[in-house]
């Protein structure tokens, strides 16, 4: 018996056990207090940073709420913002997102306006004008989690430059002849005084809205005449310049005049005004 009075006499008075029951009996104390008031121990785990709150709230979003931490819209939240805290301790977990812009550059392919013509062979296929492709912008936003791409949306498109429609021509005939060397056949040849224009304000203006009589956009290889003299529509040969349609009209373009259609106003001053030859093909 007295050894049992010696060890219980040691074990009250050591150092260590009080500072342990004063640890259990505060906690018993704290869990009391928060049971009986309905309050709620919750661990949050935000990234790197881990931290406890002791709350009323019993929504997920209101306890992030109520401690003022800043969601961005791409940001996970487990459980999910509306579901309940457990009753006496619960967890939240929010997973940063990374949010990315990128731009993509997006080749618009031109089309081609093909004519078909009796002066080349059946068959054969001559690019006028190649024209030009266009190019679009496109804007994405990505998310990222933990490295891992889950989404990514098209949240812009700005167009870069339109794609500008090329001329070929189609030849279908059975019977072709080479208007320099076949001196038999009856070409129409007109010499003609040429002039220069681009589809442009400085050229065209106030018809400068790109599209010719004839409904072609106005580029390399459209000619404007005189109906009177070529009708519209047909196949020209211009020495200098080469194949080109008669597809457009204007008001000083009278009698032997020809205007051809370059693509800038550079090149257009380049050509100047010249006297060339003018085969009508068909």
């Amino acid at each position: 018996m007295d050894l049992l009075h010696k060890f219980l006499d040691n074990l009250l008075h050591n150092r260590k056990f009080d500072f342990c029951l004063g640890i259990f009996i505060l906690s018993v104390i704290l869990i009391s207090f928060l049971y009986i008031n309905d309050y709620k121990l919750v661990e949050i785990n935000d990234g790197r940073d881990n931290f406890f709150v002791i709350t009323k709230f019993t929504k997920a979003i209101d306890v992030i709420n109520h401690k003022n931490i800043f969601l961005s819209p791409a940001d996970l939240i487990f459980p999910s913002p509306s579901a309940k805290m457990p009753k006496f301790r619960g967890k939240i977990t929010i997973n940063r997102a990374d949010e990315i812009i990128k731009t993509k550059f997006i080749e618009i392919n031109q089309e081609m306006v093909e004519i078909q013509t009796a002066a080349l062979p059946s068959g054969r296929r001559l690019v006028i004008n190649p024209g030009a492709k266009g190019y679009r912008e496109e804007i994405y936003r990505s998310i990222w989690l933990d490295g891992v791409k889950i989404k990514e949306e098209l949240i812009d498109v700005k167009n870069i430059c339109k794609p500008r429609k090329g001329i070929a021509l189609i030849g279908n005939s059975k019977k072709y002849f080479d208007f320099y060397k076949d001196t038999d056949k009856q070409i129409k040849k007109i010499i003609m005084r040429a002039s220069a224009y681009s589809p442009s304000s400085h050229s065209c203006a106030p018809f400068d809205d790109g599209m010719t009589a004839i409904g072609l956009r106005a580029d390399y290889g459209i000619a404007a005449v005189d109906p009177k003299i070529i009708p519209l529509g047909s196949l020209l040969y211009i020495e200098g310049y080469g194949y080109a349609i008669a597809g457009d009209v204007g008001s000083s373009i009278k009698k032997n005049y020809i205007d051809l259609c370059f693509p800038n106003h550079k090149t257009a001053l380049e050509f100047g005004v010249r006297q060339v030859n003018v085969f009508v093909l068909e």
